[in-house]
């Protein structure tokens, strides 16, 4: 599944569709049931994000021990799908 991250820096969006989004209404068009999949998986392996699609993604330097955890539990959902 094609997956796009959109944003600036600290303040992001994840989507999975065909084409990235340039817009709001573009983000309409992903792939929530794959979302959700993805969602399920990072709580299965103790990563707790933000289950709407729509809402942006935060980080920052403090966020830097966690991230490890975070790009693990995504790899790891991924290599499932």
């Amino acid at each position: 599944m094609p997956g796009h991250v959109v944003g600036y820096w600290s303040m992001f969006g994840i989507s999975f569709s065909e084409e990235a989004p340039r817009e709001y209404r573009d983000s309409a068009n992903g792939n929530e049931d794959f979302f959700g999949e993805v969602i399920m998986g990072m709580i299965g392996r103790g990563v707790l994000p933000v289950a709407d699609s729509g809402e942006p993604r935060f980080i920052s330097a403090a966020h830097s021990r966690s991230l490890r955890g975070l790009i693990a539990g995504g790899q790891e959902v991924m290599a499932l799908a």
